[in-house]
């Protein structure tokens, strides 16, 4: 509806007439419009579903080194053998003290003996045949065995002799004899000898 000028209100100016004109002409408008006025915002709807995952980006550098682990346990030191006839096979075994020496050079310099292995061709009876390693350096002798590698009777074998630790290094130089010093009631026939050398 438009709005009549009321014959007692004061004369606006120029400026507030052409104000009046346009708020009356945006009336006119929204009336022909059938514009209401402008409701407030709804509330917002639900999310809608996640996307599909993009692709993997390209990988990083590598980083930095880690601290190196610690160190394992050392391994067993290396072992080196001689092996020495005594007697032939058809020999019998008699007690004897070693008159041919073997002699120690420098790859078994700093070692220690750690075992003596005594082996017949043919078993004697009864009662041992008991060998045992004897070290001479500058002259001076000693048993580098606290007890003797003993084969009993019956036996082929036996490398029980026991090392004297005070006694068991060789140097180069040093000479090595293999004494019998006991043998079975009936003896063996043939005894060899293995001498096994340790550390370094």
């Amino acid at each position: 509806m438009i709005s009549r000028i009321d014959p007692t209100a004061p004369v606006p100016t120029q400026a507030r007439q052409a104000q009046m004109q346009l708020d009356y002409l945006r009336a006119r408008q929204d009336e022909m419009r059938g514009n209401g006025a402008r409701g407030a915002q709804g509330p917002a709807g639900e999310d809608g579903p996640a996307g599909a995952q993009g692709p993997a980006g390209a990988q990083g550098p590598a980083g930095a080194q880690g601290p190196a682990g610690a160190q394992g346990p050392a391994g067993d030191a290396e072992t080196k053998s001689v092996s020495i006839a005594l007697f032939a096979e058809t020999d019998a075994v008699s007690i004897s003290t070693g008159t041919t020496g073997f002699p120690i050079n420098s790859t078994l310099n700093g070692r220690n003996v750690t075992a003596l292995t005594a082996v017949v061709a043919t078993p004697g009876t009864g009662g041992t045949t008991d060998v045992i390693v004897r070290r001479r350096r500058s002259g001076t002798e000693v048993l580098m065995f606290s007890s003797a590698t003993k084969i009993s009777g019956g036996g082929y074998f036996s490398a029980n002799g026991v090392p004297d630790t005070n006694n068991d290094d060789v140097a180069t130089g040093d000479t090595l004899y293999v004494d019998v010093t006991a043998v079975n009631n009936a003896p063996p026939l043939g005894l060899s000898v293995v001498i096994t050398f340790s550390g370094v």
